[in-house]
């Protein structure tokens, strides 16, 4: 679900969006990469296999997509995609 919301922002901030197997060695040439997923949310990749990646820092694209990602899930923002579900807040039963 979080990779599939990265890819939908990416799209939507009009980023090419492929879904394809690349050799090795393209990774060592990349200039920003990151891990998506449930419980790493967005987080920048600083190098592949001891090669750094771009300036070893996050890159511009990997900062928008992140912010814009905690944004909506943290509720900054409208979730304009319909992603998150209001839990209501119970009221607790009084003891004894």
């Amino acid at each position: 679900i979080t990779r599939q919301s990265i890819m939908t922002l990416a799209e939507d901030a009009g980023i090419d969006v492929r879904r394809v197997a690349i050799p090795r060695g393209m990774l060592y040439t990349c200039d920003e990469a990151f891990f998506t997923g449930t419980a790493v949310e967005v987080t920048p990749i600083r190098s592949i296999d001891r090669v750094v990646v771009g300036e070893s820092m996050p890159g511009a694209m990997t900062r928008r997509l992140m912010t814009e990602f905690l944004d909506i899930t943290r509720g900054r923002v409208p979730d304009r995609y319909g992603w998150l579900t209001p839990v209501p807040a119970t009221v607790a039963a009084p003891v004894g």
